[in-house]
C-alpha cells in the first residue's frame, strides 16, 4: 500500500485555493480527509470572532477519524493556508479501502494513538512546565511535523496554539535567539541549532524521557 496515493482508487479528489474552508466546527458529514499537497490550519473562532489556532497539517496528514468511528460532529474549523489537494473518503469509500488494504485500518489506529499520545503529553506539559519549555517543545514538534527547520507562522499563532500571551511567546523566542538556537524573521522562526534545542527540552522537561526526541 502506497500512502496516500492508494486512496485515489476510490476517494474524491478535491482542490482548494488558499483561504478556503474545508469544514466548519459542528459539521455532521462523516468522512476521512487526506492531504496530498499544501498546508491546512485547524482551529476555532471564539464568539468575539478571534481565531484560536490548534495546529497545522501537511501532506500525508489526515483528519476526521472520529466522524467515521464515533459518528461525532467536527470539533474544529479546517481552512487552507496554501493551495491544497485532498482526497476525501466517505464511510463507504473508507470501508472499500480497508477491504482492499487491510493494513489501512492499522495505520489509522496507529495515527489516532499518536494523536492521543501527543494530546495527553501536551495536557501534562500545560499543567507542569513553564511557557519557555513548552514553547521549545512546540517549535521542535512543528519542525518535525513539517519536516523543515523553517517555521512560517506568526508569534500570535504560537500564542494561540499554546494558550498564552503573545508577550510570553516574544520573550521566549528572544531568549532562544540570544542562545543561538533560532533566528527570527517576519512571521518566521528558523531553527539554527537543532541539537541545542533538543537538549534544552530534554533537560527542562523534569521527567524521565519516554523516548529520544530524535525518534519523532
Amino acid at each position: 500500500m502506497k500512502w496516500p496515493e492508494c486512496c485515489g482508487e476510490v476517494a474524491v479528489f478535491v482542490r482548494h485555493q488558499a483561504g478556503e474552508v474545508i469544514h466548519k466546527r459542528g459539521d455532521l458529514k462523516p468522512g476521512l480527509t487526506v492531504i496530498l499537497k499544501g498546508k491546512v490550519k485547524v482551529g476555532n473562532y471564539g464568539l468575539d470572532g478571534r481565531y484560536y489556532l490548534t495546529t497545522y497539517l501537511h501532506a500525508g496528514d489526515m483528519f476526521g477519524e472520529f466522524t467515521l468511528f464515533a459518528d461525532l460532529p467536527r470539533t474544529h474549523d479546517a481552512e487552507t493556508v496554501t493551495p491544497v489537494e485532498l482526497y476525501q473518503l466517505s464511510p463507504e469509500q473508507f470501508e472499500q479501502m480497508c477491504q482492499r488494504y487491510p493494513e489501512l485500518s492499522q495505520k489509522i489506529m496507529r495515527d489516532m494513538a499518536q494523536k492521543l499520545h501527543a494530546s495527553l503529553e501536551a495536557l501534562d506539559d500545560h499543567r507542569r512546565l513553564p511557557v519557555r519549555v513548552r514553547l521549545a517543545k512546540q517549535i521542535w514538534h512543528l519542525s518535525n511535523s513539517g519536516k523543515s527547520s523553517m517555521l512560517t507562522m506568526r508569534q500570535s499563532d504560537l500564542a494561540d496554539a499554546m494558550g498564552v500571551t503573545v508577550l510570553a511567546i516574544h520573550k521566549g523566542l528572544k531568549d532562544f535567539a540570544k542562545r543561538g538556537i533560532i533566528s527570527l524573521g517576519y512571521g518566521k522562526v528558523e531553527i539554527i541549532d537543532r541539537k541545542a534545542l533538543r537538549l534544552f527540552v530534554e533537560r527542562k522537561a523534569q521527567l524521565l524521557p519516554i523516548k529520544n526526541l530524535d525518534e519523532n
